[in-house]
């Protein structure tokens, strides 16, 4: 199931109101976007969690940029290159509260043109993940720089069975030097304890 997805348009030149990359990442839950926070009940006991993370890239001028590549660095490595519209796609395996007993689950998304880093709208060299266990095991807690992609992420991970968390990213302009994203968006979401005991 996917939500409707408006193609990449020429974006207005930086420094213009209307339409500027900097939209940021809105991220798309098809299940569990309307529900939020508030809604969420103790799940994701069973089933894997997928990522998928879509865009564009885009020129400073907002022109779209072919042949630009976003890849992914930390527990899953993984890359995309735009098509002629600016355009990716990239699924990115979670796994499932249980797997989160080895360890946390860390990705960084960043895109680059011809050895040149790319940064996210809001001027971040990347979309940075973490997602661990908390509170004894019975607790996955989502952290990331983007409040919509942590909500997207944290809904994902509170559903029963398989689940997808939709979550856009655009990239343009050169990045900034710098360190990891810093990660101010948090979210916690309950499962059920037995499932998160024994990985899978």
């Amino acid at each position: 199931m996917n939500a409707a997805r408006v193609p990449c348009a020429v974006r207005p030149a930086r420094g213009s109101n209307r339409g500027r990359l900097g939209r940021g990442f809105a991220a798309l839950l098809l299940a569990g976007a309307l529900l939020g926070p508030a809604g969420r009940a103790a799940g994701g006991t069973s089933g894997t969690r997928t990522l998928v993370v879509r865009g564009c890239v885009l020129a400073p001028d907002g022109a779209p940029v072919s042949g630009a590549r976003v890849f992914t660095r930390g527990s899953v490595s993984t890359s995309a290159t735009t098509d002629d519209r600016g355009r990716y796609s990239m699924t990115v395996p979670l796994g499932s509260a249980a797997s989160l007993r080895r360890g946390a689950f860390t990705l960084e998304v960043r895109a680059e043109q011809q050895g040149r880093r790319l940064a996210l709208g809001a001027g971040a060299s990347a979309l940075g993940i973490d997602i661990a266990l908390t509170a004894g095991g019975v607790r996955v807690r989502v952290r990331t720089n983007s409040q919509e992609a942590t909500s997207a992420i944290a809904t994902a991970f509170a559903q029963d069975g398989d689940a997808t968390a939709w979550v856009e990213a655009d990239f343009g302009g050169a990045a900034r030097p710098g360190g990891a994203p810093v990660l101010r968006a948090v979210d916690e979401v309950a499962v059920d304890s037995s499932a998160a005991s024994a990985p899978r």
